[in-house]
């Protein structure tokens, strides 16, 4: 096995958005980017790390709470509680924290927080196996742990 760093896996200077970015906005740098979720930075000079917003966060919190997206800003409705790697974590460190955290995309931050990379489940699923720096097992595991139902006691309602 090769040692892989979180650097390496990382998309470096990912789209990041402030608090105060109205949600629909937010929504349309979804779409345009093809991506699932955004971290939400202190500001666009410092980019310390105040928050995610995801896809989800904007359908569960925002609209089907009958909020208008055009006058909500993210820092209303994003996860403020957020794990981040390091760019010197090594590839079993992200795994442990993408599963832990059960989260499918993971900010990279500096040692002042800053958000320098973003590293996304595929990440893990492609380059890291490819590049011999995890086991496949190792890595349908994280996905795995990372899939499981938040309430797996709720049952279908057919």
């Amino acid at each position: 096995m090769r040692e892989m760093r979180a650097g390496e896996l990382m998309t470096p200077d990912p789209i990041v958005v402030l608090p105060d970015t109205p949600i629909a906005e937010i929504a349309r740098e979804l779409r345009t980017h093809d991506i699932g979720s955004v971290p939400v930075v202190s500001d666009q000079h410092g980019k310390r790390l105040v928050g995610v917003i995801t896809d989800r966060d904007i359908a569960t919190r925002c609209v089907a709470e009958g909020h208008d997206p055009s006058r909500c800003a993210a820092k209303h409705h994003m996860t403020q509680e957020v794990v981040s790697a390091r760019a010197g974590d090594d590839v079993n460190r992200v795994m442990e924290l993408m599963a832990g955290a059960q989260v499918r995309r993971l900010p990279v931050t500096d040692e002042r927080e800053r958000v320098i990379g973003i590293i996304a489940q595929a990440d893990l699923a492609v380059d890291a196996v490819e590049d011999d720096a995890a086991s496949p097992i190792d890595v349908a595991y994280t996905i795995e742990r990372i899939s499981r139902p938040a309430h797996p006691e709720r049952k279908s309602m057919h």
